[in-house]
């Protein structure tokens, strides 16, 4: 379903409600919110087949909602120079519209993106308590190092993504520090009560998983909840099909865990403890 919704500036924006399967109006279901940039371009009414190995960066839509998910894909509209406080705005703000409308549990509702999406989802999490828990995939977590990064797949500094491509800084690091230092979600650490799982790979050329092993390590000195894996001979996405699948498998039992109430698989229940 395509629903509207505003964010706190009173901009109208669009997102994408998907919901679980046999939905029954008498119930209220846990729900996912996917993020990226804009993912209502998606409404194309093309069924997507559930699958371990196929999906959209990290997760399959249609496992969710067989599952018994609402999924929530929200457009984010951004303001240069705060990608993380636009995308915070809109994403709390479309999870909102939908609260409202009486078809989820608010307290269990998950957040989850790969790449530019980890990025967000990395920097939400340090400014709301409103997702019961969080999927983060080779996100940017650290402004400053990851400006002055030179990329592997480019042999060039990564500083052009920042200035005017994806990250929308719209200035140097050296221009405008605050406001590297005011999206970057390292900065607000202390701040997260979400439980993480992170997942990286460990040859990803894309984002250097260095900057998801600053936010593990930032997190384990702070005592907070999170787990994060990290795929050998893997990029930026994964392509291996074991791989695949065993990140889909831990994908579920995470969000099962903490949106359904289901025991805990031994991976969890040991890594929280190693992470504490």
């Amino acid at each position: 379903e395509l629903i509207e919704y505003k964010n706190t500036k009173g901009n109208s924006l669009k997102a994408l409600l998907y919901y679980p399967a046999k939905y029954d109006s008498t119930k209220k279901y846990p729900m996912v919110v996917y993020i990226y940039e804009k993912l209502t371009k998606e409404l194309n009414h093309v069924y997507l087949n559930p699958s371990q190995i196929y999906g959209d960066a990290s997760i399959n839509i249609t496992n969710l909602t067989s599952r018994g998910y609402f999924v929530l894909a929200p457009d984010i509209s951004y303001e240069i120079g705060d990608p993380g406080i636009s995308a915070t705005d809109c994403v709390v703000s479309a999870t909102k519209e939908v609260i409202i409308r009486g078809l989820v549990k608010s307290d269990k509702i998950g957040l989850t993106g790969h790449s530019f999406g980890g990025y967000e989802t990395n920097f939400i999490i340090t400014q709301t308590n409103l997702f019961a828990t969080a999927i983060s995939g080779s996100g940017w977590t650290e402004m400053t190092s990851a400006y002055l990064t030179l990329g592997w797949n480019t042999g060039r500094p990564d500083l052009w993504r920042f200035e005017s491509q994806q990250l929308r800084m719209g200035k140097s690091l050296f221009e405008d520090r605050e406001s590297y230092q005011r999206n970057s979600p390292i900065e607000y650490v202390d701040k997260i009560t979400t439980p993480l799982l992170l997942w990286s790979g460990k040859e990803d050329v894309q984002v250097n998983w260095n900057q998801s092993i600053q936010l593990y390590v930032a997190l384990r000195r702070l005592d907070k909840k999170h787990i994060m894996l990290l795929y050998p001979k893997e990029g930026h996405s994964l392509s291996n099909h074991e791989n695949l699948k065993d990140l889909s498998v831990r994908i579920h039992q995470w969000f099962d865990y903490y949106l359904k109430d289901t025991a805990p698989a031994a991976w969890i229940t040991e890594g929280l403890k190693s992470s504490n």
